[in-house]
């Protein structure tokens, strides 16, 4: 990449680079992304989640409950193959940049709002948590992380710079569509159509989930694999599942269990 040239360059490769990388290239120029760690290692005060032992909360569904606090914030408990997370907190963080960690206070602001709905969960039951920083735009002596607004702002630099701050996940695609507009009004009449196509660009698995997993399942028999493997590959990539496939045949080793975890269950496979 240090040899070729392209029309943008997107430092940061977590949710807003990416989507910023993807609507340029959508819109026709050539886009490189750099990402200092590995892609979507950090996130967009300090966000904390806990992951339960399977069993340990027992739903099918997502849910909102409030939190224990009394301070008008609900957690969201969701369940993800056999384990279930719950998040987020809300802490105004100073630390490490590179890796934050939840404190013992997120992690029981959080078992606190779990347990209020499922009694005798503890925290023997949380079998890993993470945790993210958020940029968020609000001036220093702001008391509550939770008050301040989540929009964005972009602050254009010297010589085509244009950096961009704040907002949340879920508005990764507007922000995305402010700045490449900003840039293709910038590069002016070589910035190919100038027109966002994200609104109606289709992410990950086209068609039904159903028939992709059918077709997996299929090829990891081929391969000697659980046939669990199928579902797991065809969910976490999409439609790039054939893809995994090929780099499994390639190395079999690929096809390992990256970990287990305290019964002997793998918990990921690693395929690229």
């Amino acid at each position: 990449m240090a040899e070729d040239t392209f029309d943008v360059l997107v430092i940061g490769g977590g949710i807003t680079g990416t989507g910023i990388a993807l609507d340029a290239a959508a819109r026709g120029p050539s886009v490189a992304v750099a990402e200092k760690d590995d892609f979507a290692a950090g996130t967009s005060g300090r966000s904390s989640r806990l992951v339960f032992a399977p069993g340990a909360v027992r739903t099918t569904a997502a849910l909102a409950v409030p939190s224990a606090e009394g301070d008008e914030r609900y957690i969201f408990i969701v369940p993800w193959e056999d384990r279930v997370y719950a998040g987020t907190t809300d802490t105004p963080y100073a630390g490490d940049l590179d890796h934050p960690a939840p404190d013992d206070a997120d992690r029981d602001y959080l078992l606190a709002a779990v347990a209020g709905l499922f009694p005798g969960v503890t925290g023997r039951d949380v079998v890993a948590s993470w945790a993210g920083l958020r940029p968020l735009l609000g001036d220093p002596g702001d008391a509550r992380t939770g008050d301040l607004s989540r929009r964005h702002a972009i602050a254009p630099g010297p010589f085509g710079l244009y950096t961009i701050t704040g907002g949340k996940l879920t508005t990764y695609r507007a922000m995305a569509q402010d700045l490449v507009d900003r840039v293709a009004a910038f590069l002016g009449g070589g910035f190919g159509s100038g027109r966002c196509r994200t609104r109606d660009l289709p992410l990950g698995l086209h068609g039904p989930a159903t028939a992709a997993v059918r077709q997996a399942r299929e090829e990891v028999r081929r391969l000697g694999l659980p046939p669990r493997t199928a579902a797991r590959l065809v969910q976490r990539y999409g439609d790039e599942w054939p893809e995994a496939i090929r780099l499994i045949g390639a190395d079999p080793s690929l096809g390992e269990p990256v970990a287990v975890d305290k019964e002997g269950q793998p918990c990921a496979v690693r395929a690229a």
